[in-house]
C-alpha cells in the first residue's frame, strides 16, 4: 500500500487537546471541524467547510461555501463561494471576488473587501471597513458600534441606522441618496447628506461613485 491513496466516503478524525494548530485541505469533499482548542487553517476548492467553536480560523475556497461560528477570530478568502461568519469573539478579515458573505455578531473589527460579491454585515462591536467595486453592501448599525467607512464604486449601499448613535455622512458622485433626512444636491453633480442619530457617539462615512445609497 506504500505510495497509494485510499478513497473513503467519510472520515472522522479526533484531535488530541494538546494540538495547537491544525491544517486541513480538501478538493471536493466537505469539511466539518468543531469543538477544538486549536487554531485552524482550512483550504478547499469546491467543497464546503464548516468550522465551529475553535480558536482563530484561516479559511480559503475557490467556489465552495465557508461557514464559521463561535470562533475567536477569522481571516477568509474566497473567489465565488457563499460565506457566513457569526458569533466571532475577535475580528473578521475578508477578501472575496464573487458570491455572497453574511457577517453577524462580531465583537471587534470587520474589514471586508469585495469585487462583485454582495456583503451583508450587522451587529459589529468594533470598527468597520467595507469596500466593494461592483458588489452591493448592506450594513446595519447597532449597539456599541466603533465607527468606520463603507465604500463602493458602482455597487449600491443600504444602511440601517434605526438603533444607532452615530455621526453620519454620505456622498455619491453619480448615484442618488434615498433618506428621510435633507440631501444636498446641485443639478447633475454629487449628492451629499449629513446628520446625527442619538448622541452621535461614532462616525460612519459612506461613499459611492456610481451607486445609490439608501439610509433607513
Amino acid at each position: 500500500m506504500a505510495g497509494e491513496f485510499v478513497r473513503v466516503r467519510k472520515c472522522n478524525v479526533y484531535i488530541p487537546t494538546h494540538v495547537a494548530d491544525i491544517e486541513i485541505h480538501s478538493e471536493k469533499g466537505s469539511l466539518q471541524i468543531h469543538d477544538l482548542l486549536a487554531n485552524v487553517l482550512t483550504i478547499t476548492e469546491s467543497g464546503s467547510a464548516a468550522v465551529a467553536n475553535v480558536r482563530f480560523v484561516e479559511a480559503s475556497s475557490v467556489s465552495g461555501s465557508i461557514d464559521l461560528d463561535r470562533c475567536e477570530g477569522c481571516s477568509v478568502r474566497s473567489i465565488s463561494g457563499k460565506l457566513r461568519m457569526m458569533r466571532i469573539a475577535g475580528s473578521v478579515q475578508l477578501e472575496m471576488q464573487n458570491g455572497s458573505a453574511s457577517i453577524d455578531r462580531v465583537e471587534k473589527n470587520v474589514a471586508a473587501v469585495s469585487d462583485r460579491g454582495k456583503l451583508s454585515v450587522r451587529n459589529v462591536g468594533g470598527r468597520v471597513r467595507l469596500i466593494a467595486t461592483k458588489g452591493d453592501i448592506e450594513f446595519e448599525v447597532t449597539g456599541g458600534f466603533g465607527g468606520g467607512e463603507v465604500q463602493t464604486y458602482s455597487g449600491d449601499i443600504v444602511i440601517q441606522l434605526e438603533h444607532s448613535s452615530v455621526e453620519f455622512r454620505a456622498e455619491t458622485l453619480s448615484g442618488r441618496i434615498d433618506t428621510n433626512h435633507p440631501v444636498n444636491a446641485a443639478g447633475m453633480g454629487p449628492q451629499r447628506c449629513a446628520f446625527r442619530t442619538g448622541e452621535g457617539a461614532r462616525r460612519l462615512y459612506v461613499k459611492s461613485v456610481l451607486g445609490d445609497i439608501e439610509v433607513n
